[in-house]
């Protein structure tokens, strides 16, 4: 049975990685229409461009944001199964000798 620690830590990094991801989309918003005004001034020919350079950014945070959630989903479901993995193992070792179950369930950890 493997460790749960690398789960573990898999975890917090992409958790740390969608926080940044999130930081980018944030910032992305909210400097968005300062952007846009100082395109029009400098360049009123170009918003087209500049509007649609916009959008796939967004399009593309908002891609990788769901990637990382969807691997952070894949994380939390292996842990789950590697938790049952354990109960079972624990309740395996309840039925037999208390001592003999205990040290079996630990070594397994």
């Amino acid at each position: 049975m493997e460790c749960l620690t690398p789960l573990f830590v898999r975890q917090r990094f992409l958790q740390s990685k969608l926080d940044i991801y999130g930081a980018r989309y944030a910032e992305h918003i909210r400097t968005l229409d300062e952007d846009r005004q100082i395109a029009q001034q400098f360049c009123p020919k170009m918003m087209k461009a500049f509007d649609q350079h916009q959008r796939f950014e967004m399009f593309r945070l908002k891609e990788r944001i769901g990637e990382i959630m969807e691997k952070i989903e894949d994380v939390q479901k292996k842990i789950e199964h590697k938790l049952e993995e354990l109960r079972a193992v624990i309740l395996k070792s309840e039925s037999g000798s208390i001592d003999e179950g205990k040290s079996q369930a630990w070594k397994e950890i």
